[in-house]
């Protein structure tokens, strides 16, 4: 019973690394799903990865004015609605809302 007991007894150092291997997987499965998510969620905009990455800004400080517009959009209640419903960026409402000038959301609409 004890030769049975030590064949079959994993090292500590075999045991936290399949540990380790199961969590490598289990991320990588959670993020194949998530992008999975986020694909499908696109496609309803007719977005798809490749546009992500066209029309992306290369310059960071534009990358970044347009993220706090992002935080500023999400946040108000009015403008996501009538994005949903609507299934485009509502300009003039967002600009009423913020404070933004049109001018600064020209950005957007050159995308």
């Amino acid at each position: 019973m004890n030769e049975y007991y030590e064949d079959n007894v994993e090292s500590p150092f075999e045991v936290e690394k399949s540990l380790q291997q199961f969590e490598k997987e289990k991320q990588t499965n959670d993020l194949v799903e998530e992008i999975l998510e986020l694909s499908m969620a696109l496609s309803q905009y007719q977005i798809n990865f490749e546009d992500l990455e066209k029309y992306s800004p290369k310059h960071r400080d534009t990358r970044e004015n347009l993220v706090e517009m992002a935080d500023r959009f999400v946040t108000d209640d009015d403008c996501v609605a009538q994005f949903l419903r609507k299934k485009q960026f509502p300009t003039t409402l967002f600009v009423k809302n913020t404070g933004y000038r049109a001018k600064q959301l020209s950005v957007i609409e050159n995308i």
